[in-house]
């Protein structure tokens, strides 16, 4: 885990730079040394919210959150995955109850296990929406798999379920390549299919501040917690301790907060790290069918139809939860765990980024060995 860490700080550290000034015009104040986590409100979990408008085509807009299942459902299949029986997605898409947080506009892709479901929120990214889509269907695809092969399935959280994870990243990367967006929508898209540059920072948010926050805080302050660290750390301390070596911390004196309470926020450190270790897997996975497979760009590759690319995630699906994944992941593309793939996907913009702020401080005093640039 600290090796993936210290692999994904650099980029880590420029996009934190270019959030504090970013949230320095937004408030139009100081950011002080530690950025206070009150100020991100819930853009801790989308940064990229403040560093880029939401995306938004005609084509987007028209979309209905069935439609975005369709699309996601006709690119599983025409990768050779069998069809979602009508049983299997009796539920089809769901609206939420009226009263909810935009009751208008949100909706559930339902299918059973109740543990899949996942909630979806139309009209705040539209592009994140899309993406969103094609992952949860690609999970359902998994249990899928895993009930046609006689194994128990792996649901989203379950500690197993890495791999599961990485296959629904990989089709998530798909889904905003440039070449699949140009076959579902660039004809008819007015504006046309969104600019690289785009595309990268609305995936950054989760894929580069929210991966490095699992690695460097919430995962390891979990496995602290469920005892496998010092018997005499105070949680809540160690909570502020972790967050300062992330340049994030309190608007002011650390005011005493439940373990209980955070525990119950962030979840537990299996569910935690499987997701990050997914999206890291995901990324090689994505570059693997892009690389040998399509031999495609991996922002400008197209799935579509490529038996062989679905041949190879499918392998990978019907492993459930019966094998290890950093061997499914070594055997699938001869790699060992690495983030070296999703930073090579994120190179130009942390090549923007390092000349956004070449004029400023990057860093912050609990850094340690970060780079600061003046």
């Amino acid at each position: 885990l600290a090796d993936l860490r210290d692999s994904l700080a650099p980029l880590y550290v420029q996009f934190h730079a270019a959030l504090r000034r970013n949230l320095a015009r937004t408030f139009k104040a100081k950011v002080p040394d530690l950025l206070p986590v009150t100020w991100l409100e819930w853009n801790l979990e989308h940064p990229a919210n403040l560093l880029g408008r939401r995306i938004v085509t005609r084509e987007l807009e028209r979309l209905t959150p069935a439609d975005m299942a369709a699309h996601a459902e006709e690119l599983c299949v025409s990768l050779g995955m069998p069809p979602l029986s009508a049983e299997f997605t009796r539920s089809g898409v769901a609206t939420v109850p009226a009263g909810w947080p935009f009751s208008g506009a949100r909706a559930w892709p339902v299918a059973p296990p109740d543990d899949m479901r996942l909630t979806l929120s139309r009209g705040i990214e539209d592009l994140a929406l899309y993406r969103k889509t094609h992952a949860a269907t690609a999970r359902l695809h998994a249990v899928a798999a895993c009930t046609e092969a006689g194994l128990p399935p792996v649901l989203a959280d379950d500690p197993a379920g890495v791999m599961t994870t990485a296959v629904a990243v990989a089709l998530d990367l798909a889904s905003r390549s440039s070449g699949y967006l140009d076959r579902r929508m660039g004809a008819d898209a007015g504006e046309g299919v969104p600019d690289r540059d785009r595309i990268l920072r609305d995936g950054a948010g989760e894929e580069v501040f929210g991966l490095y926050l699992d690695l460097a805080v919430r995962g390891p302050w979990l496995l602290e917690l469920g005892g496998a660290g010092d018997a005499g750390t105070d949680p809540v301390d160690l909570w502020w301790d972790l967050l300062a070596r992330a340049g994030l911390g309190p608007d002011g004196p650390p005011a005493p907060s439940p373990p209980e309470a955070l525990l119950t926020a962030l979840g537990d450190p299996d569910t935690v790290l499987a997701r990050a270790l997914g999206i890291i897997a995901g990324h090689q996975l994505h570059r693997y069918v892009c690389g040998a497979i399509l031999q495609q760009d991996v922002h400008a590759a197209d799935y579509h139809g490529n038996r062989a690319a679905g041949d190879f995630l499918l392998a990978i699906m019907r492993q459930g939860r019966g094998a290890g994944w950093q061997r499914v992941l070594r055997e699938a593309t001869g790699e060992d765990p690495s983030a070296q793939a999703l930073r090579e996907y994120y190179r130009d913009l942390e090549a923007d980024l390092l000349e956004a702020n070449a004029d400023g401080t990057v860093g912050w005093p609990e850094a340690g060995a970060y780079p600061v640039n003046r």
